[in-house]
């Protein structure tokens, strides 16, 4: 998946939640216009390439990114084997909104919750722990969303690795139990923030 976002890429290489088969609900998403303008990311970043400007643009139902530092366009192709920015787009889910990444060469896809509030844009990593621990207490049968340890493929049964959040199937019963996760700092830790500029 060719991140179409060097600020936002280490978002989907961080904490997020992973979508092996969408269902409907790619095509139900769309573009949040709340998001779309030009944004200065507030948080230090870690990437080799600085920026000082995101533009967040509405291309009918889904958003490309680009990336700005001194007012030049940040060229990301000459890092990327892949140079085609993955398809980008926004779905509601009662009162999160996310960030949905599709790949570009399956139908899998991340996503991430953000946030817009006075003009500020806030981007979480979901906390997998505290999710399962909400999984187990209130939909222990759910079955198409489960909490997963890196490696646990490869040895059965292991779960001492680092832990994330996946989706088998993105079903109108994980939508409901993704709409009741609270909003609170406990299932979801800050990753980015931004400020709306002119």
């Amino acid at each position: 998946m060719k991140k179409g976002l060097l600020v936002f890429a280490s978002l989907a290489l961080a904490s997020c939640i992973a979508v092996e088969d969408p269902g409907v609900y790619w095509d139900k998403a769309g573009v949040d216009a709340e998001l779309v303008g030009k944004w200065k990311p507030l948080t230090l970043q870690e990437d080799e390439v600085k920026v000082d400007e995101v533009r967040i643009i509405d291309k009918s139902k889904d958003i490309v990114v680009e990336e700005y530092m001194g007012g030049k366009k940040v060229d990301d192709s000459k890092s990327n084997v892949d140079n085609q920015q993955s398809p980008l787009r926004t779905l509601q889910v009662g009162p999160h909104r996310f960030i949905l990444e599709k790949s570009t060469k399956d139908p899998s896809m991340v996503m991430f919750r953000y946030t817009i509030s006075q003009n500020k844009l806030t981007v979480y990593n979901d906390i997998p722990e505290t999710i399962q621990v909400f999984l187990k207490k209130n939909f222990p049968q759910a079955k198409d969303i489960v909490v997963k340890s890196y490696g646990e493929s490869l040895n059965e049964g292991d779960e001492s690795g680092e832990k994330y959040t996946q989706i088998i199937h993105f079903t109108d019963d994980v939508f409901r139990i993704l709409s009741q996760i609270p909003e609170d700092e406990s299932y979801w830790k800050e990753s980015s923030r931004y400020e709306r500029i002119p």
